[in-house]
């Protein structure tokens, strides 16, 4: 939603090395640039980490942080009580993040 809701104007999402994480992933390599849709295709079918690293790490108003914030703002917004971001993946590991599945119902 929020890179939906935040396309870069020109529409280049350029990869780096350090979104290449998890195992779940659209076989993405450094130095690439892809369009939003090719991304988001990534993300949603293969359940690819990698896009979703691309696009926060492309998100214009501030990076990767920043995205991560406008996610839990997002939450927040669409009355998710329970749920908290720490990254853009979902993987575990990179700081503490959860969810309900009251929540995941929201969400859906």
């Amino acid at each position: 939603i929020i890179s939906l809701e935040n396309k870069r104007p020109d529409d280049d999402y350029y990869v780096s090395g350090k979104d290449l994480v998890g195992e779940d992933s659209m076989g993405l390599g450094s130095g690439e640039v892809l369009n939003q849709e090719e991304l988001l295709y990534g993300l949603m079918l293969p359940s690819g980490n990698d896009a979703a690293e691309v696009l926060a790490a492309n998100y214009s108003e501030g990076g990767r942080g920043a995205f991560i914030e406008a996610m839990n703002d997002k939450a927040m917004a669409v009355g998710l009580k329970d749920t908290i971001f720490s990254n853009p993946s979902g993987l575990q590991g990179d700081g503490v993040q959860y969810t309900t599945a009251a929540d995941l119902l929201v969400i859906t």
